[in-house]
């Protein structure tokens, strides 16, 4: 957990902090967002959309399994080290996220 404006601003995007490994059991439409690996020792087809570093674009150990168990259960893997910011280069340092109220609902344009 990140102190100060970090927390604040993923509460205002709509994302909370949960216990750990409860993930598993989220709806399956939830972005699971982390910043390192999955549990070891853990074959388990994943269905959710994961935000963090999979370390399996550059073919690091374990790629296969990890992005097979992607494929087995339906879910996506989005790369941390591999997103671009809105001019599309890659972000350096802090990762930053533009923040907004998501519990309003915005005017249609």
């Amino acid at each position: 957990m990140l102190p100060g404006p970090t927390l604040t601003c993923s509460h205002r995007a709509g994302a909370r902090l949960v216990e750990k490994g409860s993930w598993r059991t989220a709806p399956t439409d939830f972005y699971i967002v982390g910043l390192k690996e999955l549990p070891e020792n853990d074959n388990s087809p994943l269905v959710h959309r994961h935000i963090f570093f999979g370390h399996c674009f550059k073919y690091q150990f374990g790629w296969k399994e990890l992005l097979q168990r992607f494929t087995v259960g339906g879910g996506s893997l989005l790369d941390m080290e591999f997103l671009n910011d809105e001019k599309g280069t890659q972000p350096r340092g802090r990762l930053r996220v533009p923040c907004r109220d998501v519990s309003r609902t915005e005017p249609a344009d």
